[in-house]
């Protein structure tokens, strides 16, 4: 909670916090813009970090009964919506940033005070799972082994194999079709010599 006093007046207010994350999409080794006909699924959760009882450092503690479903398109949040005020953003670069601000700063668990840490993990690309979507995940935190997007962290999504658009050219087909012709061409002809020189052989002199 925060404390602020004005004019004799005490006033205890929740103190708030935001919580910050990107969404990139590529199609091989080429950022794409977000595909017009996706929206993604993340489960946000958080957990508390608090001093430990002895020494220094700080110890966690998950909350497990908080959990928030989003569904998110290019433009925000999508329906079914949540109660949370969430914000986006989409630069030059076609990644796009969503704030969730208003979020409750401290919590306690089990007595332990603390700091709230939110995290957000894809777990749907339209109405199938991850896994079922021909998109791989990954998350930019401890060096791309991360499972979990923190705060001012990215979520990437990558289709490997993914066609090309259309240039309306005609394209490598004719050049491929043209080099088989002349591969089958060549092996024909060599069969055709083989059966000739074993019908026919040689004479020695």
């Amino acid at each position: 909670w925060k404390v602020s006093r004005e004019n004799n007046r005490i006033t205890n207010s929740l103190d708030e916090t935001e919580f910050e994350f990107s969404k990139e999409w590529f199609f091989g080794a080429v950022q794409s813009p977000w595909p017009a006909d996706k929206t993604i699924t993340v489960k946000l959760t958080r957990y508390l970090e608090y001093p430990k009882a002895e020494g220094s450092g700080t110890e966690t503690a998950e909350d497990p009964g908080y959990q928030k479903t989003l569904v998110l398109g290019a433009n925000g949040e999508k329906e079914p919506k949540s109660e949370l005020s969430i914000s986006c953003d989409e630069p030059a670069d076609h990644t796009v940033t969503f704030t969730i601000d208003k979020l409750p700063k401290y919590g306690t668990i089990d007595g332990h005070a603390g700091i709230w840490v939110y995290q957000v993990e894809e777990v749907n690309i339209g109405d199938k799972t991850v896994s079922e979507s021909g998109f791989g995940v990954t998350y930019s935190g401890l060096d791309g082994k991360a499972t979990v997007a923190k705060n001012g962290e990215t979520i990437t999504n990558t289709q490997w194999g993914a066609a090309l658009p259309s240039t309306g050219s005609m394209g490598t087909k004719p050049i491929y079709a043209a080099g088989l012709f002349l591969v089958l061409s060549g092996l024909l002809g060599l069969t055709l010599q083989r059966r000739k020189e074993s019908r026919y052989p040689r004479k020695q002199f």
